[in-house]
């Protein structure tokens, strides 16, 4: 017994989930959006940052080279993902996403002005960790 009740209004449950293409997220968030009570979805990255620094900085500026890590499944330098969790986090606006997603194709980088990045750390947070022990 987890001292929860199902339906329980004030029950939030924020979530970690290791990120590379940002998959698993982007179905937590669809989630969220559906109704199920989620706080904050936490990204755990590796050195290969990206989904970090959008999160944190709001650049989502593609890396130069891509490190091995020893958690090879999440390494990214571009999460595919990311262009999906634009689109619900703008409630659908699919031309503004789509602006955005041109800028990257053509520059690599896309900065997310102020209100963006606000809303974007309203729902996620992010952490990054390194093969140290």
């Amino acid at each position: 017994d987890i001292g929860v009740t199902p339906g329980d209004a004030d029950f939030v449950l924020d979530i970690v989930l290791p990120t590379g293409a940002m998959g698993n997220v982007a179905g937590g968030y669809m989630a969220k959006k559906m109704g199920l009570p989620l706080g904050k979805l936490c990204c755990g990255v590796n050195i290969n940052d990206i989904t970090h620094r959008a999160i944190q900085t709001g650049k989502f500026h593609r890396s130069d080279s891509m490190e091995k890590t020893l958690s090879d499944a999440i390494n990214i330098q571009v999460p595919y993902n990311f262009e999906r969790l634009l689109y619900y986090l703008t409630d659908g606006n699919h031309s503004l996403v789509k602006d955005w997603m041109t800028i990257v194709d053509t520059t690599a980088k896309l900065d997310l002005d102020k209100s963006w990045l606000d809303k974007l750390q309203t729902e996620f947070r992010s952490e990054r960790v390194t093969d140290e022990v």
